[in-house]
């Protein structure tokens, strides 16, 4: 079956795993208390309806490895991982179900049993786990407890990097008419700039924040968008547009209480009259940054008096414009320093 791997960097998605777990429980507790939290937070993510499995960490206070049963075609497989072993984490689309890959350094000896607690009838070598999930959130979540331990502990698993040139792409496994997905960020400085040198055309106008690496792109009119994702698809040959309106707003459902806002969101009441870097706040049910606030951002769809429309708010906005319904038009050539763009991929 065909794999599409999305490496996808992960930060501030999981305030309560082991960061805050052993700031508020203390050094001193007793070593069952990190486990039990460690085991539960982990196990409860994992899809049920495809393992029956078994998670526990090891006994010590700061546990640098964890059993792991998965049942697997009436047979059951038990990994002993340590921390260190771990090469990468991956979220893996399948079809349309979403699963976080763990691959080792080196193959890993399985030992197979006929049931959960019988005797060992062989051994294997495998490079990797797989653990299904319900939702591309449950992964970033898992992936992140792992991450967290990894960094408290001070163990070494590799952070994927990816190739910051290009949009990140997220999975729309429920948009099932047309398989899609979404920047997992609004286009960036750095990615508009690479197409800029690409094609010898000039930035646009600073913003009087001026120009930062990691801030959504600004000051782009709705059709220099489209250049942009012209030639992302020359460049990429993949098949790169702006979302249409239905698109945009069925990634941006969720819809939050103006208490919750400025955990999701840059908006009016807390970014100081500027954009901020892309990814410091927390994402949505699919793994997507900035949906609101930040930057309005152009979409696709039909001209209304030479108009075109954005959604979702941005820097400037305030609590009503920050909503997944809501859209700004403007003309065409409207250049304006609250405006910018992502981009989606079709199959």
């Amino acid at each position: 079956m065909r794999q599409k791997r999305i490496n996808t960097p992960l930060k501030n998605i999981l305030p309560g795993l082991l960061l805050c777990l052993l700031s508020s429980i203390g050094y001193a507790q007793p070593s069952s208390s990190i486990r039990f939290f460690l085991e539960n937070r982990l196990t409860e993510l994992v899809h049920p309806s495809y393992y029956t499995q078994y998670f526990r960490f090891a006994n010590a206070m700061f546990p640098d490895r964890f059993t792991l049963i998965q049942e697997q075609n009436s047979k059951y497989a038990v990994y002993d991982v340590k921390l260190t072993q771990i090469q990468a984490m991956d979220i893996v689309l399948r079809d349309t179900a979403v699963a976080l890959v763990l691959t080792f350094h080196r193959p890993l000896k399985v030992t197979i049993q006929d049931d959960f607690h019988g005797k060992p009838t062989g051994t294997e070598e495998r490079q990797t786990i797989t653990f299904p999930l319900a939702h591309h959130r449950d992964a970033l979540h898992v992936r992140q407890a792992l991450q967290d331990s990894d960094s408290m502990l001070d163990f070494t698993i590799r952070k994927q990097k990816s190739d910051r040139r290009y949009p990140e792409m997220v999975p729309m496994p429920e948009i099932k008419a047309s398989p899609a997905w979404l920047g997992m960020y609004p286009v960036t400085v750095q990615q508009y700039r690479t197409y800029c040198e690409a094609q010898q055309e000039p930035m646009p106008p600073a913003p009087p924040w001026g120009w930062h690496a990691d801030h959504p792109i600004v000051g782009i009119t709705w059709q220099e968008a489209k250049n942009y994702v012209r030639w992302l698809n020359q460049t990429t040959r993949h098949h790169y547009d702006l979302p249409p309106l239905h698109v945009w707003q069925y990634a941006a459902l969720d819809s939050p209480e103006e208490g919750i806002l400025d955990d999701i969101a840059w908006w009016g009441e807390n970014a100081g009259e500027s954009t901020k870097p892309v990814g410091q706040k927390l994402p949505n049910r699919f793994g997507l940054y900035d949906m609101q606030g930040n930057v309005w951002e152009w979409v696709d769809g039909k001209q209304e008096d030479k108009q075109h429309t954005a959604a979702g708010g941005s820097w400037d906005s305030h609590f009503a414009q920050c909503q997944w319904n809501s859209t700004a038009s403007w003309q065409r050539d409207t250049r304006d320093f609250s405006i910018g763009f992502r981009v989606v991929r079709y199959q």
